[in-house]
């Protein structure tokens, strides 16, 4: 048993350096040069963060343009603060968010520790389930995206996992319950719908404990609801809203019957891209494994994958595999899993003795061979053409999207002054690169459009057209009583702007990117303008040619 022991442990320490080596092979292909400069950057929504993290840390405040009314226009308060921390250190906006990168993968390592402590307190008579529940978790491209490029899902992810394992611990009669509730109180400061698993785990834990059940209700009130109402009281006093703003964007304003529709819709394709077997697995095998830390293990993946449908689904769902939502409860699922196999292989396979719960060599063969299926599986998020991007061959998501966000902030930078006020649609990169004051055409940090109506009223054309988040916009306020200086971007068809770009803007390809220029506007840098575009402006004084140089 000795040599098996130590063989188990040469390969967990194998995983978790393959993973380490994986995670830096990912972040540096999330990298790109412009301008002989390699810059870093995040998922744009962690770039919004990003953006509140700088001005918190120049003192404005956790605000989207310095001087602007305070707009709750992040979910993650707990680690925009920490992106502030990072601020503080002596890196360049091109470098700054590789720290929090590399920050990604060391949260990634914690949570396949936390996966391998709760698979051992599951099933610790065989060291191959946590060893397969690790690797899983390790290369799960969708979890390792989020997490690697900035995004809040890794650290839900592992304090999930982390409370799970202590209240499977709690469940198994040992430990105190103090440190369950104050890290799911915790995680409510991390995103507020945190509140989904830890209501789960402490329904789960009241009810299995009923001797302890005066201490759940004590801890939970005071860490998780405490926190709760602590932080929507000091939202309501400095944005003055009683949630964050994007949940009014994605919430309202349009029926719930078609939110709610088009998050199963993409739940059920989610599964049928994966084939069913990874999800279906663990549900089987609950004929087996009616221990109550499976159940409420279960409960919480389910309670995640509810909310998924409930809140639409999510803006990255046609990228394939789990989303933002479901993220976070996909080592719970690795664990499930490899229980589920472990327990179908020794039935399958077992040991002379007939005791189905060890796994004889037989059923160790076929219980790797499943989780390899399943590995590639999960990883075929949009069919197997996309297996390159797990294995590393394909650039990762939004590579091309991000390097160009970039230049288009350096173009801005290049033709404004510092208080040009620019639109965007993507309101992460361009703002926190062009460090200009933004107008968000899609509200996530204006309060007005997310408190507002959809633009296209239902019923759409077609499924792909429901895009939470991005469904309220109202040209005639963002740009016609707002008029930005310059409109980096527009959402969609330009039709619905024409009014006011024909008659306020100079419309200006300047190579593969169209910006529209407010006419005249003393902000803008005409004369460089003119110098790129090979065209002749006014900037209300007279004409300004390009340079013959330059034609």
């Amino acid at each position: 048993m000795g040599r098996h022991t130590t063989t188990y442990r040469a390969w967990y320490a194998a995983v978790l350096g393959a993973y380490c080596l994986y995670a830096a092979i990912y972040i540096a292909r999330t990298s790109f040069v412009i301008d002989g400069t390699r810059y870093f950057t995040l998922l744009d929504d962690a770039m919004i963060s990003m953006r509140y993290a700088e001005n918190l840390i120049r003192g404005y405040g956790p605000v989207f343009n310095a001087g602007a009314a305070p707009v709750e226009g992040y979910t993650n308060p707990l680690w925009m603060l920490y992106m502030a921390l990072v601020h503080l250190l002596p890196v360049g906006a091109a470098k700054i968010s590789l720290v929090i990168q590399i920050s990604g993968l060391f949260l990634g390592l914690a949570t396949l520790v936390a996966v391998k402590r709760l698979a051992e307190a599951l099933r610790p008579h065989h060291p191959l389930v946590p060893l397969a529940a690790v690797a899983l978790t390790a290369f799960y491209l969708p979890l390792n995206t989020y997490n690697l490029q900035g995004m809040e899902v890794g650290l839900l992810a592992f304090g999930v996992t982390l409370a799970m394992w202590l209240a499977a611990r709690a469940l198994q009669g040992g430990g105190a319950l103090w440190p369950l509730f104050a890290l799911l109180g915790g995680l409510t400061l991390v995103r507020i719908d945190a509140a989904i698993p830890a209501a789960v785990l402490t329904a789960g834990v009241f009810w299995a404990l009923p001797a302890r059940r005066g201490e759940v209700v004590r801890w939970s009130a005071l860490c998780v609801g405490g926190l709760l109402a602590a932080q929507t009281a000091l939202r309501y006093w400095y944005y003055g809203d009683l949630l964050p703003n994007t949940y009014y964007l994605k919430m309202t304003g349009y029926p719930a019957r078609l939110r709610i529709a088009h998050g199963w819709e993409v739940l059920v394709g989610f599964l049928n891209r994966q084939y069913w077997l990874p999800f279906a697995a663990p549900l089987l095998a609950v004929r087996w494994l009616r221990h109550r830390a499976y159940l409420l293990l279960l409960a919480v993946i389910l309670a995640q994958a509810a909310y998924s449908v409930y809140v639409g689904g999510d803006v990255w769902d046609w990228w394939g595999g789990a989303n933002r939502f479901i993220s976070i409860a996909m080592p719970l699922l690795f664990v499930a899993l490899s229980l589920a196999l472990a327990t179908v292989a020794a039935r399958l396979r077992p040991e002379r003795k007939g005791n189905g719960g060890s796994l004889s060599r037989p059923a160790r063969r076929l219980f790797v061979a499943a989780a390899a299926v399943c590995l590639v599986l999960l990883n075929m998020l949009r069919g197997p053409a996309s297996l390159s991007e797990w294995a590393l061959t394909s650039r990762p998501l939004h590579w091309t999207d991000n390097a160009n966000m970039v230049r288009r902030a350096n173009l801005v930078r290049e033709l404004t002054s510092e208080n040009a006020t620019i639109a965007v649609t993507w309101a992460g990169a361009i703002p926190y690169f062009s460090g200009r004051p933004t107008v968000d055409l899609l509200g996530k940090t204006d309060r007005r459009l997310a408190h507002g109506s959809a633009a296209e009223r239902p019923p759409f054309r077609r499924w792909g057209e429901f895009l939470p988040g991005h469904m309220k916009w109202d040209y005639a306020y963002s740009i016609g009583v707002l008029q930005p200086d310059v409109i980096v971007q527009l959402w969609g068809s330009a039709t619905a702007a024409a009014p006011w770009l024909r008659d306020q803007y100079d419309v200006v390809p300047l190579g593969p990117f169209v910006f529209s220029f407010r006419r005249e506007a003393p902000t803008v840098h005409w004369q460089r303008l003119a110098e790129l575009s090979g065209r002749t402006f006014s900037d209300g004084r007279g004409s300004i040619p390009p340079s013959p140089s330059d034609l």
